[in-house]
């Protein structure tokens, strides 16, 4: 019979991602769950993802802070926030499959691939913002030059007389963009090899689209600009509107 604390402690493929020297963000990539930890629980995840037992987890921590630990009660919060693979799980994935958290009324139950990094990375390389940033300065040249080629928009923006009808006429093109701009974060979350899901909300009266790009917290440095850049190229008319609270 084994000693309490010999058996080794099964869990999920998490990702641990550095946040500065003291902190560490853990999550589940597969159910779109992460939370920022001390850098200790970083130590003792390793250890358990190395296969150790409690009793070494706890050991490693306690050269590592100073101090002992509670490694038991720590993997008891991890089994709360579904970080524990179960028993009967079989397969190097820890089984368990959870599905993502729904963050939109309206939304894919699935995360999305579909289309290989390999073949969309060109288009965020330093070639293609050259070309886009090319295409920018064309465009501002071809304004200064000809000023006339500007819209106005009391103007251009109300291609009918009756106001609410020239707005509904402009709700297609609206949806369109915004589907377009979305699919640019789809893109280029496939261009750093992680997975998506759209979803459809409302903000107000106002139908919006939206893509989950939790999974960037997978990856190192997945901060305010990670989560615009993907789309800049194919919407540009968010350039400068976007912000570090996300697109």
């Amino acid at each position: 019979m084994s000693a309490p604390g010999a058996a080794p402690v099964r869990l999920k493929p998490l990702s641990v991602v550095p946040e500065g020297d003291d902190e560490v963000l853990v999550g589940d990539p597969a159910s779109g769950t992460f939370v920022t930890i001390p850098a200790v629980g970083g130590v003792v995840i390793a250890a358990l993802q190395r296969g150790a037992s409690v009793e070494e987890a706890a050991a490693e921590a306690e050269a590592f802070a100073g101090e002992p630990v509670n490694v038991p009660s720590f993997v008891e919060t991890l089994g709360e926030l579904g970080f524990l693979a179960s028993d009967d799980a079989d397969g190097d994935d820890g089984g368990d499959a959870a599905e993502p958290v729904r963050t939109a009324p309206i939304q894919a139950r699935r995360w999305m691939t579909g289309v290989r990094p390999e073949l969309v990375r060109p288009f965020f390389g330093r070639v293609a913002w050259a070309c886009y940033a090319a295409c920018l300065l064309y465009a501002l040249a071809v304004f200064a030059l000809r000023p006339g080629l500007l819209p106005d928009p009391a103007v251009d923006a109300f291609p009918f007389d009756d106001i609410g009808l020239s707005a509904l006429a402009w709700l297609p093109f609206v949806w369109f963009a915004a589907a377009s701009h979305e699919c640019g974060h789809w893109l280029g979350a496939r261009a750093l090899g992680i997975q998506t899901r759209f979803g459809v909300d409302r903000r107000l009266w106002m139908l919006v689209f939206e893509t989950d790009l939790t999974q960037l917290w997978t990856l190192p440095a997945a901060g305010a600009t990670a989560r615009c850049w993907p789309a800049w190229p194919w919407t540009p008319s968010c350039w400068p509107c976007c912000s570090p609270a996300g697109c």
